[in-house]
């Protein structure tokens, strides 16, 4: 979508919190985890679920490159030009030039048969252009991947649009079953739903 449908005054730093506790509770075991989130961090319009789904992508591809372990660093700031930065940071494997720039190319990956889709960064870059932001990645074979997503500040919070109630909560509960291997869909995808008012019951396989 070229326009963001339900914006929203968001604080960046709460949202990267969010999720990080998230990523506690299910992937990082064997991962060091740094933050670096500057305070007061300007506000910025989006989409709540976007931006974070954006920011899971770009912390579980830092932590596919770094298959030993190693050290995952969320940073936050502002920029002088009316921008706050959000930087996903891994100590992994690196992309050689050529691989590199073809990292936000849809379907393409590295990555083995049924290990990746190559949709992660060019969603997180179709996010980035929707939010009148911008997305880019340094990385260099042998010494890690930094992708970093821009955003515009919002200068009057009261001129964004208030969210527009979402159809599902005015037609009434469900029970959604959800089956996935994935132990992270698993876990992050429930809260999503649960949030319009309906009931999760998950499980790993048929």
């Amino acid at each position: 979508r070229k326009d963001l449908q339900e914006p929203e005054v968001l604080d960046l730093n709460a949202l990267v919190r969010d999720e990080v506790e998230l990523l506690r509770r299910t992937t990082l075991q064997k991962y060091a985890l740094e933050m670096d989130l500057e305070e007061p961090l300007g506000m910025v319009s989006g989409e709540r679920g976007a931006l974070a789904s954006t920011l899971m992508n770009l912390c579980v591809n830092a932590m596919d490159a770094m298959p030993t372990g190693g050290t995952l660093t969320i940073r936050t700031r502002n920029l002088p030009d009316a921008r706050v930065e959000l930087a996903v940071e891994d100590t992994g494997t690196g992309m050689p030039p050529e691989v590199l720039a073809r990292a936000m190319d849809p379907f393409f990956t590295t990555k083995g048969i049924g290990k990746g889709t190559g949709l992660g960064l060019s969603m997180a870059y179709a996010t980035a252009q929707t939010h009148r932001g911008s997305l880019s990645i340094d990385s260099e074979e042998g010494r890690g991947t930094t992708v970093r997503l821009c955003l515009p500040v919002v200068a009057e919070p009261s001129s964004v649009a208030a969210p527009v109630p979402d159809r599902a909560m005015a037609e009434g509960s469900m029970r959604v079953q959800l089956v996935d291997d994935d132990d992270l869909i698993r876990a992050a995808v429930p809260s999503m739903i649960e949030a319009l008012g309906h009931e999760v019951v998950t499980a790993e396989g048929g």
